[in-house]
């Protein structure tokens, strides 16, 4: 998702808990034993991490570390003298991913100056793409999340609505088949899945160690 940016090679992508912290943390173009020495050492004292920026401000889908502190009190951080200033590295960009105001995820670009990144628009550029980045990755999450609900393709589409809460009758409407093929449908997904019916399978599918 992030091969595009030829002038943001170095990169960290990560997922968003609902208390700001952040989990999955990936490298982009990103030497393994600078990545762990990120993760073990200097994790916490990135300004840029959800948990320190957003719990007293106003979130935002590009911020660059400059944004939040004075880059004269900065050069004076562990954070910059000690990990970045080794790797030739000066600025580092935020990017923020959000799923209907819900902070998913992000990435946190590092660059060689100040610039970078910092112009009108390179932000809306970014801020767009942390839009497309953000439904790419709901849509990924989707896909993952009810992978373990046996189902034909078919059964897949009456699925997504029956979760949505959606009556036979309206999701024949929706699908444009007959009610009586919604409920085969129905049936076919019981059977497959161990349950009897609509509230188990439900349940089976959103709960965690449901039967």
């Amino acid at each position: 998702m992030i091969d595009w940016c030829v002038f943001f090679p170095q990169s960290i992508f990560w997922l968003c808990r609902d208390d700001l912290s952040v989990y999955e943390p990936t490298r982009h173009q990103i030497d393994e034993q600078i990545f762990r020495k990120y993760t073990k050492h200097y994790y916490h004292e990135d300004y840029l991490l959800p948990e320190n920026l957003f719990k007293h401000a106003k979130q935002k889908p590009c911020v660059a570390m400059t944004d939040v502190i004075p880059k004269e009190k900065y050069e004076k951080t562990n954070y910059y003298n000690d990990f970045l200033k080794p790797q030739r590295l000066k600025n580092e960009i935020g990017v923020y991913l959000y799923n209907e105001k819900k902070l998913i995820g992000g990435i946190s670009f590092v660059v060689p100056n100040y610039e970078l990144g910092t112009s009108k628009e390179e932000r809306i550029a970014l801020s767009i793409l942390s839009h497309f980045i953000a439904l790419k990755l709901e849509q990924l999450k989707q896909k993952d999340k009810y992978s373990h609900i046996n189902m034909s393709p078919a059964e897949k589409r009456v699925f997504e609505r029956l979760i949505l809460g959606e009556t036979d009758e309206e999701i024949a409407q929706a699908l444009h088949i007959s009610v009586y093929t919604v409920k085969k449908h129905l049936q076919h997904l019981y059977k497959k899945n161990g349950v009897s019916n609509r509230t188990s399978l439900i349940a089976k599918a959103t709960l965690p160690n449901s039967s």
